[in-house]
């Protein structure tokens, strides 16, 4: 009898401090921010807890002369201690740059220092843009068995630009921690597989206008070397800075060849003074200077990392074609260049 009124202290005891009390619905409406509205709720284990975690997509009211429509994305979680859901995560208010250690995505040249590859400044989503989810998943990128929230978005001001993100957002100790953020135009879309995340985004060149990158480009991303980081990358990287021939400005026709990177896929085949004329069995580009010449830049762009460039050279007065196995751009991002030798020249 003693023995059994143990066990029964014991379970009222369990219970008491909530091991199996019943977990009550979450709130929806503390995932809507005032006068928006949820379009979609999802449930996925993001905080490592025995409840699943609300996550809320919305959409804002019309507002600016543009009718703007913002989105927000919050992600509810419960407190078994506390006995109450809170609000673990919003894309309004979360800002990477407040996390120094952010990997953040999408180095538009190989050209680096120590500021660049720092997260951006501001909220993961603005809410004074129109905004678009794009897509929202849930996977584990990150070791252990926790998932990630990971979700693109694409924001528009109204002018020629419309710039996304594409964010992974981890929950250790149950609050939101920026795993990576990418952010660029023509992206936002994303696929994962396993434990790596497939996106894309748009590539200019020097060359290119706004309206019209050189083509898209391909990333992936996976865990490696403590942290979430770009492991291919399919922008090509030739390891050579060029200057306008005759230091005409805008880089068509021919280029000279003014620095080739040690151990770059061009050390050893292009020397300093090297013109590029042309890169052979390439399409035309899209953009020509005045004279309908095409970019060496963009005709090697059109290329991708792992891909073979037979570059068209000058060298001593003799034309010649010489074959460069092209690596990726994010094998440039060890090489760095002060900026006052950036003008006038574009690192290929």
């Amino acid at each position: 009898m003693r023995r059994a009124a143990g066990l029964v202290l014991a379970a009222v005891a369990l219970a008491g401090c909530g091991a199996h009390a019943r977990v009550p619905a979450a709130p929806v409406a503390r995932g809507v921010p005032a006068g928006y509205r949820a379009t979609q709720v999802w449930h996925a284990r993001l905080t490592g807890g025995r409840t699943d975690d609300v996550i809320v997509a919305s959409s804002g009211p019309p507002r600016t002369r543009l009718a703007f429509h913002s989105a927000d994305l919050r992600v509810l979680s419960w407190d078994d201690l506390a006995r109450r859901w809170y609000v673990s995560f919003d894309a309004q208010k979360l800002d990477p740059g407040a996390f120094p250690n952010t990997p953040y995505g999408n180095e538009e040249e190989p050209i680096v220092d120590s500021e660049s590859n720092r997260a951006p400044h501001g909220p993961l989503l603005d809410s004074q843009a129109d905004v678009k989810l794009d897509d929202v998943a849930f996977a584990r990128l990150l070791p252990g068995h926790r998932k990630q929230l990971v979700f693109g978005a694409s924001m528009n001001y109204g002018g020629s630009g419309v710039p996304a993100v594409l964010a992974v957002v981890d929950f250790p100790g149950g609050f939101a921690e920026p795993a990576y953020v990418w952010t660029g135009e023509g992206g936002g879309g994303f696929s994962t597989r396993g434990r790596e995340l497939h996106s894309h985004g748009a590539y200019w060149t020097t060359v290119d206008p706004h309206c019209c990158p050189v083509r898209q480009y391909a990333f992936t991303v996976a865990w490696r070397g403590g942290e979430l980081r770009e492991i291919a990358d399919d922008r090509p990287w030739l390891g050579a800075v060029v200057h306008a021939r005759n230091d005409r400005v805008g880089l068509f026709g021919p280029v000279r060849v003014q620095l080739v990177w040690k151990g770059s896929p061009a050390a050893g085949r292009l020397h300093m003074g090297d013109e590029l004329l042309r890169v052979a069995g390439t399409r035309r580009p899209s953009v020509q200077g005045a004279n309908g010449e095409p970019s060496v830049p963009d005709e090697l762009d059109l290329l991708r990392a792992g891909d073979t460039a037979h570059l068209v050279i000058r060298r001593g007065g003799k034309v010649m074609t010489v074959a460069v196995p092209l690596a990726s751009m994010k094998d440039a991002q060890r090489y760095e260049l002060a900026d006052s030798e950036v003008l006038d020249v574009a690192a290929l």
